[in-house]
């Protein structure tokens, strides 16, 4: 309190940057979105200012479970495999538990479709949950892809399984950041490990699981070379570093504020603002 009993207002506990000039800056693929879009609740949440895990994070985690241990799996085999891992989410008897089952049953049976439609289109399994971890300037893109194809052309193509109700828009595909910047990773080397001989990026997948669409919603963002822009993610990658190794984060508002789980910290926000003199 001041001398008049009002709270009073702290000054920065740190006002140099989070890294020195010289250092790398580890980049995420799936939190450069974020921070593109919010750098405050970036920071907030890297920092640990999450919230606790929903029922439907606890499905998605179990549908990328089942992928990763049946992954060339049918339909049978991945229902099979359910069927064996789905009382660990505690699901009781109710109309709402018995939606989420049926949900889950949905999403693997698409997943089934899918690894059947990435056959007959020439795409061959390298590896899944694949973790990578390469250098791109001041950047270290460091991430796992759930599934890493090659195409005919011996190309690598990143495949991302998503469990959620919603997809981003087909205009949105072009640049979305977080393919794009496992694009990076693939140009970079990345993968060679497990890829050698690799020819470089044959773009990078979505693909939709948890949506209504009865098949498997699979969006496509075209291999980075063929862009009007081929360096886009490339700048991207380069301009987040900079942004996360900074001393400063600004709140920006979004269209995804009203959901956010820091909200409360947020000076943008009515409950997150500190009131003053």
């Amino acid at each position: 309190m001041d001398g008049d009993g009002r709270p009073a207002l702290l000054l920065p506990s740190l006002d140099r940057p989070l890294r020195g000039p010289d250092d790398l800056v580890p980049v995420s693929p799936s939190r450069v979105e974020q921070f593109d879009r919010c750098a405050l609740r970036w920071l907030l949440e890297t920092s640990g200012g999450t919230a606790g895990t929903s029922s439907s994070q606890a499905l998605g985690t179990l549908v990328h479970e089942i992928a990763q241990s049946v992954p060339d799996g049918d339909r049978a085999a991945l229902a099979q495999r359910l069927a064996e891992r789905i009382g660990r989410l505690g699901l009781g008897g109710g109309w709402v538990d018995q939606r989420e089952r049926e949900r889950a049953e949905q999403m693997v049976a698409k997943l089934g479709d899918y690894v059947a439609q990435a056959g007959t289109q020439g795409r061959e399994l390298v590896a899944v949950e694949q973790d990578v971890r390469v250098e791109v300037g001041r950047a270290v893109v460091r991430g796992q892809v759930d599934r890493l194809e090659r195409d005919r052309d011996g190309r690598l193509v990143v495949v991302d399984l998503k469990t959620g109700k919603s997809a981003p828009a087909a205009g949105e595909l072009a640049r979305h950041a977080q393919l794009g910047v496992y694009q990076v990773a693939v140009e970079a080397g990345g993968f060679e490990e497990v890829a050698p001989g690799a020819t470089g990026s044959g773009g990078a997948l979505l693909v939709q699981l948890g949506t209504k669409r009865q098949s498997p919603g699979v969006q496509q963002q075209p291999p980075l070379g063929s862009d009007d822009d081929p360096r886009w993610a490339h700048r991207l990658v380069a301009d987040v570093a900079e942004g996360m190794a900074g001393a400063s984060f600004a709140a920006s508002g979004n269209p995804l504020c009203r959901m956010c789980a820091v909200r409360r910290s947020c000076p943008l926000q009515a409950e997150g603002r500190v009131v003053g003199p």
